[in-house]
């Protein structure tokens, strides 16, 4: 009867990551120490203590995408974004024409005439204050009677400054 030997097979375990300087990544890829901390950087990596194996495939994924065409340059995605800003420009100034359509929005040199206007309605209102105070007290004293038209001739001028006042508003805002 043969005996069977018993078994000489290992399990293997799995290989440990290959940590290296980047003067030594350099070297093994090829390009200066400068390009491998900017592909670091872009890869998101460690500075230090980063596996040499997931660096390379990151940089060889890269160069092919590179090859074939496809690697997003920064001037792409500028123009992208740019196209992006243009598009919703286009959108809102879209909206804010068919708010004007509906009545829902007037424009800022409307707004500020229509102010004006109410202001100066206001104070006309306020220019015949004083006869009706006088008509409903008729005892007010004298000096009480001019605090008061003092204080109607300061709140008229503040009403007729209400134009400068919306676009002082309006810029504040950043919406003129």
């Amino acid at each position: 009867m043969v005996k069977k030997a018993a078994s000489t097979q290992t399990k293997k375990k799995p290989a440990k990551a290959k940590t290296v300087t980047q003067a030594e990544a350099g070297i093994h890829l090829g390009i200066t120490d400068r390009a491998v901390r900017d592909l670091l950087t872009e890869f998101q990596m460690p500075r230090k203590g980063f596996d040499l194996d997931e660096l390379r495939l990151n940089y060889l994924s890269k160069l092919r995408e590179s090859a074939a065409g496809r690697e997003r340059s920064e001037e792409s995605i500028d123009a992208e974004r740019e196209m992006a800003r243009l598009t919703k420009e286009r959108a809102d100034k879209l909206a804010m024409e068919n708010e004007q359509t509906r009545g829902d929005l007037i424009p800022a040199e409307v707004a500020t005439m229509l102010f004006a206007a109410l202001a100066t309605d206001m104070a006309a209102v306020l220019d015949n204050l004083p006869a009706k105070i006088k008509r409903q007290i008729p005892g007010i004293a004298s000096s009480d009677m001019e605090m008061v038209k003092r204080e109607i001739v300061r709140a008229q001028n503040e009403a007729s400054e209400i134009d400068q006042k919306l676009t002082k508003i309006l810029d504040d805002l950043d919406l003129a």
